[in-house]
């Protein structure tokens, strides 16, 4: 039997199609300990390496960004698609809604949180599946004040 090229390129993009459809997966979010519900969380997800993000947000790095309105307690967040990879899950409670990470002083006085991954690296690893990222908010000035 002979194939022709057409036909064997044909069939061959076709696998190709189907493992680049592999590649993606869905990344769920769950963020607890939410101090209260004023303001929003706003979530990214990012290939910029956290020594970096101190330098300037590259905003090409992003590939998921996301606000809801904050809930106390927990909230959740579904990033859907997302190439295969590793990333950097960045997230914050902005209590006041003026889009920027307060400080009070040196410490921060909204909430913030990373994705733990190895050696306190917030990493998130996806390869042609589903991840569950769970963090808890933390509020500096709260922990401080105690």
């Amino acid at each position: 039997m002979i194939f022709s090229t057409a036909a064997v390129l044909l069939a061959a993009w076709g696998l190709a199609v189907g493992a680049m459809a592999a590649d993606k997966g869905d990344v769920a979010i769950r963020v607890e300990g939410l101090r209260n519900d004023q303001g929003h969380v706003l979530v990214t997800l990012s290939r910029q390496v956290p020594g970096e993000i101190v330098k300037g947000v590259n905003l090409e790095e992003i590939v998921y960004a996301e606000a809801k309105e904050s809930l106390k307690g927990d909230i959740s967040f579904i990033a859907q698609e997302i190439p295969d990879g590793t990333f950097y899950l960045y997230l914050f409670h902005d209590e006041n809604g003026n889009k920027v990470l307060d400080y009070d002083g040196r410490i921060p006085a909204e909430g913030f949180a990373c994705y733990p991954g190895k050696q306190g690296i917030p990493e998130v690893r996806i390869a042609g599946g589903n991840v569950e990222a769970n963090v808890v908010m933390v509020y500096m000035n709260d922990l401080i004040k105690k």
